[in-house]
């Protein structure tokens, strides 16, 4: 399963060797191994529930057409160009996000139809306790990356305009109001 990641890299400062990805495996390793051991065997039949949501996710702002061609001509970054154009050309105002919880014995599984910033991740964690939350992207659909509003103010490749940065920076605690009432219907 894809977790919540969209704001973490194996890279250490500014590399990108594999040296990287032998330093993090263990560690993610570790914190699987934890929380498979803190799920406890079900002794009866196992509970299996599922509690779906649809959103509509606004649109994130997009920069004039005029401002675009500026951006791309002296960035020098690829992407501004055709990818940029592509976003441009995708004129919804709202994006639908279905989200879906799934719930195993005391695992609840939360899909959510984008890449999520490991915030919303612990989130998911905390909302389902007592139970243990994993938070599914790429889940039913692709929204892009769900950004909490503090990366939004710092920028970067997340949230620049392209077909990866469809919704807007309130889709974030759109997502964290829902998945806390579909937790709320789950461990009723």
């Amino acid at each position: 399963l894809q977790g919540a990641d969209g704001d973490i890299n194996p890279s250490v400062d500014d590399t990108r060797d594999f040296a990287d990805v032998e330093r993090m495996g263990p560690a993610l390793a570790g914190k699987v191994t934890e929380t498979i051991e803190g799920m406890s065997a079900a002794k009866e039949p196992v509970i299996f529930e599922c509690a779906p949501q649809v959103l509509d996710l606004p649109s994130r702002p997009l920069p004039a057409p005029e401002e675009t061609a500026a951006q791309a001509a002296g960035d020098g970054r690829m992407w501004l160009g055709d990818e940029l154009a592509e976003r441009l050309l995708d004129e919804r105002k709202t994006y639908p996000a279905e989200l879906q919880l799934v719930r195993l014995g005391n695992a609840v599984l939360a899909g959510i139809p984008g890449e999520p910033f490991c915030r919303l991740g612990k989130a998911v964690r905390k909302l389902a306790s007592p139970l243990t939350g994993v938070p599914v992207g790429y889940a039913n659909g692709y929204v892009g990356y769900i950004v909490p509003p503090e990366s939004w103010a710092r920028g970067g490749y997340e949230v620049d305009p392209g077909p990866w940065s469809k919704v807007a920076p309130e889709s974030h605690a759109l997502i964290l109001d829902a998945l806390g009432n579909l937790f709320a219907r789950i461990k009723d």
